[in-house]
């Protein structure tokens, strides 16, 4: 929360006109019984991620209107290795900043 915090913070400051693009990511690995409902449910893991982080940036005075939030599920993954600690970086919500439109 507090790196949300700070970036929020950060926001602040930025042009009028920024927008912003929460990404939510989600690993491949899943508890599913088929490859269908795997990627189904780690879809819905990175949408919840991303609502979380978007939610949390309008808490802390991001305008709304200023964000658009996307979930990518397992579609791209931090590396294409599949070792646990690739997995991990996997899970993770980023940021992209438009400016200039």
């Amino acid at each position: 929360i507090d790196v949300i915090r700070s970036m929020a913070r950060q926001i602040g400051n930025a042009p009028y006109g920024t927008r912003y693009v929460v990404a939510g990511h989600a690993s491949r690995r899943a508890e599913a019984p088929s490859e269908k409902n795997k990627r189904i449910n780690n879809l819905k893991v990175s949408v919840d991620r991303a609502y979380q982080v978007s939610r949390r940036l309008i808490l802390e005075g991001v305008p709304a209107a200023s964000i658009e939030t996307v979930a990518y599920g397992d579609t791209q993954p931090a590396s294409a290795l599949s070792a646990l600690g690739q997995e991990a970086a996997s899970r993770r919500v980023e940021i992209y900043i438009q400016t200039g439109r």
